[in-house]
């Protein structure tokens, strides 16, 4: 499991998808959420930011019943603003 002391983020895909209420997982406004996010697109993204992501396929979220992956990146900055960056990205499409 990754920590803190890492200085890494774990980023989910339930937290992009507008299908899943914020109950469910979404972290996102439904504005910004787009439907089924997936990790590679998380992670171009996430490169295009200079976040250095490494996808991590096996994993699924906690409350998921299916496994999606997850993507980790670097934490230079607070999870809530990486998180809202890189949704705004995902739903115009500029990676």
């Amino acid at each position: 499991m990754v920590s803190r002391d890492e200085g890494r983020h774990v980023l989910w895909p339930e937290y992009f998808d507008s299908s899943l209420s914020r109950g469910d997982g979404r972290r996102v406004s439904e504005k910004w959420a787009i439907k089924d996010p997936n990790i590679e697109d998380i992670a171009k993204v996430a490169e295009a930011l200079d976040l250095n992501p490494m996808i991590e396929e096996e994993f699924r979220y906690p409350s998921s019943p299916r496994a999606r992956g997850r993507v980790l990146v670097d934490a230079s900055q607070p999870k809530t603003t990486t998180i809202r960056i890189i949704s705004k990205r995902l739903h115009t499409g500029k990676y």
